[in-house]
């Protein structure tokens, strides 16, 4: 379209490629037919397609202790395109407690509406982990932890989840034979094994 002092042109999405680097260059034309130089030229990637990112630990479906989960929480991101600035540029993660409150840690406590979404706090983008001493699991209950990554044009990945069960309690056994004392034989121990839940 075009105007005295200022002009703009629509592009129709439908000839613009994902994954593609497109340059735009600008000139004028004057009444007597004289072309400028170029005025200016802007070189932009088209990008329309997120991330991947994964959630390699805890587990999915796994039961986890203090002395198991003492991991720091990790995974990894990848950009999927090759074309310049496409890029991952943030992963973040959220930890909802699926029992009990049902509310998601906020860096502190659980206690933020989910999901509530953390930066990544060491490694790479492209291998993240997440630590904090201020994360506090209740017993037999389960956790949700999803992963999200997005890139450098703003596109976000699917979220990631694995859900986990936290359990601190021990089992208790029991054998109910042989009986204390003496016994001239036996030919097998039985007994008895309980968990809490």
């Amino acid at each position: 379209k075009l105007g005295l002092t200022s002009w703009y042109y629509t592009v129709n999405p439908l000839i613009l490629k994902d994954d593609t680097v497109y340059t735009f260059e600008a000139m004028a034309l004057d009444y007597s037919g004289n072309y400028s130089s170029v005025f200016s030229t802007y070189t932009v990637t088209y990008d329309l397609t997120g991330p991947n990112v994964n959630v390699n630990f805890p587990v999915n479906g796994a039961h986890y202790s203090q002395i198991k989960i003492s991991t720091p929480i990790a995974g990894t991101s990848v950009n999927t395109q090759s074309s310049p600035n496409t890029g991952v540029s943030s992963v973040t993660i959220s930890i909802a407690e699926l029992d009990g409150t049902g509310l998601c840690f906020n860096g502190t406590a659980f206690s933020a509406a989910c999901p509530y979404w953390l930066d990544y706090n060491g490694g790479s983008l492209s291998s993240w982990n997440y630590n904090n001493s201020n994360i506090n699991f209740t017993n037999d209950r389960r956790y949700q932890i999803s992963a999200m990554a997005r890139d450098i044009s703003g596109n976000n990945s699917s979220v990631n989840s694995v859900t986990i069960r936290y359990d601190v309690e021990k089992p208790t056994s029991s054998i109910n034979w042989p009986k204390p004392g003496y016994v001239i034989s036996f030919s097998s121990i039985t007994g008895t094994a309980t968990d809490e839940r």
